[in-house]
């Protein structure tokens, strides 16, 4: 209808309706065809704006009548605004890979008349906090928004960083538990879900260990494991050391004893690591041996080690038995045997160390054949280790029966009166342990030493002078004689009187005498 206003798409269909009486015609629809104007306005391109339909009829006569109906056609809505957001989506609305951000504005109906603002696509690859992208748009049909979409962007995972608190010793090992500390941070803007402890500790033994943390999100999802750095190494055993010897012992009742000395070299190892792998590795043993030279039981040493992580070990040698000392052996000898006589030497072994492999004790018979000193020699005493001991002697003297000296001599106490230069009879016998006489006496010397004039308890003369000076003389049945002829030089003087008969020893203090010019 004319001044109508109706929206695009429901525009009605313009016909004409013709009645003409004379032609015989009464609301005809097919007597005339309506045409339609151009729009006009400024969006007359889309169909939108004033349009005039004109019918217009010539009848038979020659007669025209035209008739005009104009309206507006207009666009019923506004236009339409989607927009699209693709990425990976993380957590709490953030977005952990590139995102693009584009809009869809549609205006079908008017599209020439269409405005936008804002509605740009955006493609975000860094990441960014919430940051709002809006679009609006305006149109024949009306407005459209603004539309707003909101991004976050994180695509970056945390950072989990590790190190030792402490730095291992110069070999590069801990001989202990190793703390780690640990720092964690978030690259991107989502900051930190988790919690970053901040110690964890490594307790076994091995090389080359690191520890890990994690994993560790952040508040978009993204997630990480840290791994501790530089490796460590950790020994926490200590070597073990022994000793051994090369020397073969001798067993002796059960017992193990070693000759004069024996050396232990001690060796030292490092036990392999709880993981398997090898220790540290042991340092050379302090000392790297032990000589044990000295005569005793159950003698003990130690040594130590200390591995490359500065555990020290310590290795104990006991129950060595060693034996360095030669038996001994004592031997007791009479002073004195008689002649003809039955005697014995006693001897007794010791030994300090590994036992005696020999007899103990024993005699042994003297020989008294003949009167002079004798050396009796002790058998020799071995140890149970091999030693054998040094030759041990005593001396003993073989003597005669003695009786005398006889009258004139007075003795032991009575200080003898003679004239210096005088022979003075000196008479004995000699016997021997059966009590027979000796008949084979062949010498005998007299010596004197100076004496204090002021012994003895009485002075006696000499009643019987020797006619003169003489040698031995066998008197028959074990008695002899000398005429002992006295120097002139001894007058004024005392003397002590003292005979060897070859007994190894002479017979002092026989008289004493006092001599007188």
């Amino acid at each position: 209808m004319h001044g109508s206003t109706y929206d695009q798409g429901s525009v009605p269909a313009a016909g004409c309706l013709v009645t003409d009486v004379e032609d015989g015609l009464s609301n005809s629809t097919s007597a005339a065809t309506p045409t339609l104007s151009p729009f006009s306005g400024p969006y007359a391109a889309d169909g939108i704006g004033a349009q005039t339909a004109k019918c217009s009829y010539t009848d038979g006569g020659g007669l025209t009548q035209t008739v005009e109906a104009t309206y507006t056609v207009v666009d019923p809505s506004a236009p339409q605004i989607t927009p699209s957001v693709v990425g990976t989506p993380g957590l709490n609305d953030w977005y952990r890979s590139d995102v693009t951000v584009t809009w869809l504005v549609q205006e079908l109906q008017s599209p020439s008349s269409l405005v936008k603002t804002g509605c740009v696509d955006q493609s975000i690859t860094a990441d960014q906090p919430a940051t709002t992208y809006t679009c609006s748009a305006t149109s024949a049909g009306g407005s459209s928004g603004p539309i707003s979409v909101v991004v976050k962007r994180d695509a970056s995972a945390p950072t989990v960083t590790g190190s030792p608190a402490t730095s291992p010793n110069g070999a590069g090992w801990y001989k202990t538990s190793v703390t780690l500390n640990w720092s964690c941070a978030d690259v991107g803007p989502s900051g930190l879900f988790d919690s970053c402890p901040a110690t964890t500790v490594l307790s076994d033994e091995g090389r080359d260990q690191v520890g890990s943390l994690g994993p560790i999100s952040d508040n978009a999802g993204n997630t990480t494991t840290g791994t501790s750095s530089p490796p460590v190494n950790i020994d926490e055993s200590a070597p073990n050391v022994s000793a051994a010897t090369a020397a073969t012992p001798v067993n002796v009742s059960g017992v193990d004893w070693y000759k004069d000395s024996v050396t232990f070299q001690w060796t030292a190892t490092d036990p392999d690591l709880a993981d398997g792998s090898a220790g540290s590795g042991a340092g050379a043993p302090t000392p790297g041996s032990t000589t044990f030279n000295t005569t005793g039981t159950s003698q003990s040493a130690t040594a130590t080690s200390t591995d490359l992580a500065s555990n020290t070990g310590t290795g104990h040698l006991a129950g060595v038995n060693v034996d360095a000392s030669l038996p001994t052996v004592g031997l007791a000898c009479p002073t004195t045997v008689l002649l003809g006589g039955s005697a014995s030497a006693t001897w007794s072994a010791s030994d300090t160390g590994s036992g005696l492999a020999t007899a103990a004790s024993g005699s042994l018979p003297l020989e008294a054949d003949t009167v002079g000193t004798k050396t009796a020699t002790a058998p020799t005493a071995s140890d149970n280790v091999g030693h054998t001991s040094v030759p041990v002697s005593c001396e003993y003297r073989v003597v005669y029966g003695f009786a005398g000296l006889f009258a004139p001599i007075d003795r032991p106490n009575t200080m003898n009166a003679s004239k210096a230069g005088q022979s003075i009879p000196l008479k004995w016998r000699l016997t021997d342990a059966n009590g027979d006489p000796v008949l084979d006496l062949h010498t005998a010397t007299v010596t004197v030493t100076g004496l204090s004039c002021a012994l003895g308890s009485s002075i006696d003369l000499v009643e019987e002078v020797a006619p003169g000076g003489s040698g031995l003389t066998n008197l028959g049945d074990g008695y002899y004689q000398i005429n002992w002829k006295t120097p002139s030089s001894y007058a004024g003087s005392c003397k002590r009187l003292s005979l060897n008969l070859g007994e190894g020893e002479a017979r002092t203090g026989l008289a004493y005498i006092s001599f007188k010019k």
